[in-house]
Parts: C-alpha cells; structure tokens; sequence
C-alpha cells in the first residue's frame, strides 16, 4: 500500500480508510470498489512491482508525522487494540509496500500503523466472532481514527468486505512474529513468510523428525516478564523452563518453553495444550538435546 520515503510517505489508502471516499459498483465484478478522493495528506503513491517480486525486508522505522499527527512504530513483547478496520484492494494491487513487498489483495497480509514490518497478528471481528490471522507488510490506515487495513481477502474471510469498515481486535502473535522476522532479516522472501503463516493458520505442521521437542509459549527481554510467564504455567504443566538465548545483534532473550517430548504428535499434543492456556501463538521448536 505505502512506502515511506525521506520527505513522502506513501498513502495507506484502503477501501473506507481515505480521508474521503466515493463508492462505485464495478461493471466488472458488481462489487463495491472506493475512489479515492483528491484530499491530500502530505503523501503520495508507491510504485507498481509485479506480483512475482518475491522480496521482503525487515522495518520499525522512525517516528513520522501525517496530517499533523505523530506515530511512532516500535518492537512489542505483547500488543492488543481494538477499534475500526478498513481494507485495500483493486487500487493498490501490485503496488510497493512500506517494507518492499508487493501487495496482493488475495494474499493474507494488512497495514498497520506502528508494528514492525513483517508482524502477524489475529484480528477478530467483534460483529460476528469470525478471525483471520494476517502479516502485518505495509503501513497505514490514517484515516478516521482507523486501526489496521486489512487485504481483500482478509476482508471477506471474517465478513465485511460488502460493509467496507467494521470493529476489531488486534492481537499481536508475538512467537509467529519472531519468525517471520527471523526469516526477512535472513534474507527470505515474502512467500516464505506466508507459507510458515498459513501452515500456523492451518494448524498443520512439518513432516516428523527425531529429536527432543519443546513447545515455546512465550520469548521476553526481561527475565520477570518470563518468569510470570512459567510461573503461570506451571500451575498446569509439570515442566516449564525459562532458556536464555541471543540475537544476532547480541540481546539477550529469555524463552519460555514447555517440554520436553520425544515425538513431533506428542509435542503437537502439548502445543493445543499450552494454547488452550493462553499462548495462542505457542509453537514447536526442536532442539538437539
């Protein structure tokens, strides 16, 4: 949807989440698609990439103002909000986003204002209960105290594409997050991400493998914030460990892990376990011993 540029930041404009609308039918599909009003924001379009430039990169950014309004995106360990969604569609298909993707209005992605780029997150529809999990790859929406900016496909997953706004819950997904970070800072593309997404999604998992098997629930920079964790966890699980570990620029992250098991069922037995717990985002990592 947008790019962010020194003087210009690309508008996150979706269907509803310009500061002006106008709504038209498609002869085409008979779907209602918005035009956007000329209103500017200080902003201006990103450029077109084709739909097979699988590149991705990861983003916080800087602090940056828009129609006189400051937003200043930052790393979470947890992050809940709830309020109004839009989404983006036919307008901004195969167009840049802030973080270097290509949009697709068919994959499931979104904008957001101040998460990191690439995040994931569940978003819920308060009107009906339905959620979608989706990669957080652009920025935006600015308008009318707008939230996130859903994907068309996103949209019509949990109902409101035809209404074109409706209230939400933004959860982040804060192991999933990690990942799909891990693999933009590595270099992997945005298929890559979206595949390790969609099988979270799914709630299938890779082919067995021996080893040892632990479920993650949580990953803190502050130790207290991971011992409250496990404590929590322990009231239900006999096995509950806190594992230090780095990042590649040498910060040190403490792991809350369940475990272990010996088989990859197993493991996925106690993951359902352990989400039903809390951590919906909780994951299976292997480790060699």
């Amino acid at each position: 949807m947008i790019r962010i540029f020194p003087l210009l930041m690309a508008l996150a404009v979706c269907a509803c989440s310009s500061p002006e609308t106008v709504k038209r039918t498609s002869t085409k599909t008979g779907e209602k698609s918005n035009k956007v009003a000329d209103r500017p924001l200080g902003v201006s379009a990103s450029p077109y990439r084709p739909l097979t430039h699988n590149v991705s990169s990861y983003k916080v950014g800087d602090p940056y103002k828009i129609a006189e309004r400051w937003y200043h995106p930052k790393e979470y360990e947890t992050f809940s909000e709830a309020g109004i969604a839009s989404w983006y569609g036919h307008k901004f298909h195969s167009r840049q986003t802030a973080n270097g993707e290509v949009f697709n209005m068919y994959a499931m992605t979104a904008a957001h204002r101040v998460l990191p780029l690439p995040s994931v997150v569940r978003v819920t529809n308060l009107s009906n209960g339905r959620s979608v999990i989706v990669r957080i790859n652009d920025r935006g929406p600015y308008a009318h105290e707008r939230i996130i900016d859903l994907s068309l496909a996103a949209a019509e997953k949990i109902g409101f594409r035809r209404k074109g706004v409706t209230r939400v819950r933004v959860e982040l997904l804060p192991e999933l997050s990690q990942r799909v970070a891990r693999i933009a800072r590595n270099g992997g593309g945005a298929r890559k991400q979206d595949r390790l997404v969609t099988e979270f999604a799914r709630g299938g998992s890779p082919p067995p493998r021996a080893g040892i098997y632990y479920v993650q629930a949580g990953t803190f920079r502050d130790r207290k914030n991971a011992e409250i964790m496990a404590n929590t966890l322990k009231e239900h699980f006999d096995s509950v460990k806190i594992h230090t570990g780095k990042t590649n620029s040498g910060k040190v992250l403490y792991r809350v892990r369940v475990g272990p098991e010996s088989t990859r069922q197993s493991a996925a037995a106690l993951q359902a376990r352990v989400q039903a717990r809390g951590p919906r985002d909780a994951f299976i990592v292997r480790s060699a011993g």
